[in-house]
């Protein structure tokens, strides 16, 4: 924090810090960061109410609600990625785009992350939901946008009316969808791998028998 603070050309006091009491700055500066972040998730908790978190990584993480013994232990995680939001209650909707087809799942839960409803002694309902024209639009312009043929999409139609996109997956697990709903996800995947981007079948080379 010193050393971000200081201007160009300032001097800072380093001779303690590095020859009688080694990191005792690093020290310092870890402290005050997780004041200040918890200063910030004090003032996101006031102005939007309850919030949730998750991790932020390449693993798939859990969220859950920041209540006062999660807040306990952010300690812990100082040197770890954490995203915060506002909770917003709602329904969950899973969009998955293949090559241009829209599949939409409503899913009805009582827990704040569907995925571990059952395991956290909660329900989670998976079923077909017709896609609205306009919403099904903005999926499509939006997986465009982003040059995918395969993404899932994360959408929360909020109790106030709005929809809220909380991620674009473009390594969707859709099986999990496909095994509840019934929707022919997979064949959709298949299609689009044999037609490529010219939507018709590709020739593939024969492969030799083996005597």
């Amino acid at each position: 924090m010193l050393r971000t603070a200081a201007r160009p050309g300032d001097e800072l006091p380093g001779t303690l810090s590095h020859d009688l009491l080694a990191d005792w700055l690093d020290d310092w500066v870890m402290i005050e960061r997780e004041r200040y972040r918890q200063i910030r998730l004090h003032a996101l908790g006031t102005r939007h109410g309850r919030l949730i978190y998750k991790s932020i990584s390449a693993v798939r993480s859990i969220v859950r609600f920041l209540d006062e013994e999660a807040i306990d232990r952010l300690p812990l995680i100082r040197h770890c990625p954490v995203q915060f939001q506002r909770y917003v209650q709602g329904t969950n909707i899973r969009v998955h785009t293949v090559a241009g087809e829209l599949f939409a799942t409503r899913i009805d839960t009582d827990q704040v992350d569907y995925r571990y409803a059952h395991r956290d002694g909660g329900r989670a309902e998976l079923a077909p939901w017709p896609l609205p024209d306009e919403l099904a639009e903005r999926c499509s312009a939006l997986v465009a946008r982003l040059g995918l043929t395969l993404a899932g999409i994360d959408l929360l139609l909020a109790d106030d009316g709005e929809v809220y996109c909380f991620e674009v997956n473009p390594s969707p697990a859709f099986t999990f969808f496909e095994a509840h709903t019934g929707q022919p996800i997979a064949r959709a995947v298949a299609l689009a791998l044999a037609c490529g981007d010219g939507g018709t079948p590709v020739s593939r080379p024969a492969v030799p028998s083996v005597p």
